[in-house]
């Protein structure tokens, strides 16, 4: 797969949002971040002004409830799998 400006991420347990720096970088064409804490999911608002950032307050056991209207070509979810194990 080749990763371009077309290319989508979704980053499940999206913490700081440092991965959103890197994919800005890149050029991502859709960034979507879910995360359970309302707290950091405003955290990285504040300080990510990005048009094609979407972050979402959701619990990822869930992801059939959450309305997610994309295909993704990359899903960053390290941060929730250290959180769990």
């Amino acid at each position: 797969m080749i990763l371009n400006e077309n290319s989508n991420l979704l980053d499940i347990g999206c913490g700081n949002g440092w991965v959103f720096f890197i994919a800005k970088k890149l050029g991502f064409k859709k960034l979507v971040g879910i995360s359970w804490d309302r707290n950091q999911i405003a955290k990285i608002s504040g300080r990510l002004n990005l048009d094609n950032l979407e972050l979402l307050v959701g619990d990822v056991r869930q992801l059939d409830k959450i309305n997610l209207s994309y295909k993704f070509d990359i899903v960053d979810l390290l941060k929730f799998l250290k959180k769990i194990y």
